[in-house]
């Protein structure tokens, strides 16, 4: 299994340590995700996540850094979270820094991390999912060959209530026209 994928604007590669993930989440922390809102984390407990496995756990969580290309920074983490008793379906989730959003690096992630997904395991589909307001997601994720997929309705709580939260799913089969799998550098 490839740990690093590279495309044209970004690399997907592990994370060098705990301490390494627990400076990007701190300095990120600072401003809470407008949409989402603040998560916070402890030390301890990002390196008691991180010691097993890298966070690289193929049974539950695969958690990447994103480097841009250009300039070598790191500008936010890619997730794929398998769903339990299957191998079939994972979740992904990405995070750009606010000052590195609306350049596609979000969306060039999410490209590489379905190539990892898919050629790394038996999957049948993606999922990912994002607030029913969050435009500028739902259409990132349209852009990286996701359909919306459904709604769950007031299920989430944000900016003091609660909304709506949009499904967007790619197949293996939709997977295998894109683009992306041409030029990704597998290593």
């Amino acid at each position: 299994m490839h740990t690093t994928w590279t495309g044209k604007l970004v690399r997907l590669r592990p994370w060098k340590d705990g301490d390494e993930i627990y400076a990007f989440n701190e300095r990120n922390n600072i401003v809470p995700n407008e949409i989402l809102g603040p998560v916070w984390y402890s030390l301890p407990k990002e390196q008691q996540l991180f010691e097993p496995t890298g966070l690289m756990d193929p049974q539950m969580v695969c958690l990447f850094a994103i480097e841009r290309l250009d300039t070598g920074e790191m500008i936010g983490l890619e997730g794929a979270v398998f769903l339990r008793g299957t191998r079939l379906v994972a979740d992904v989730g990405t995070f750009v820094i606010p000052e590195r959003r609306g350049r596609g690096f979000g969306c060039e992630a999410k490209l590489l991390v379905q190539c990892f997904l898919f050629e790394s395991f038996p999957l049948q589909r993606v999922d990912a999912w994002t607030l029913a307001s969050h435009s500028r997601a739902r259409r990132g994720l349209e852009l990286c060959g996701m359909h919306y997929e459904g709604r769950l309705r007031r299920c989430h709580f944000s900016q003091g209530c609660y909304v709506d939260r949009v499904h967007y799913v790619i197949f293996r089969e939709q997977w295998e026209t894109l683009p992306v799998r041409g030029y990704v550098k597998r290593g």
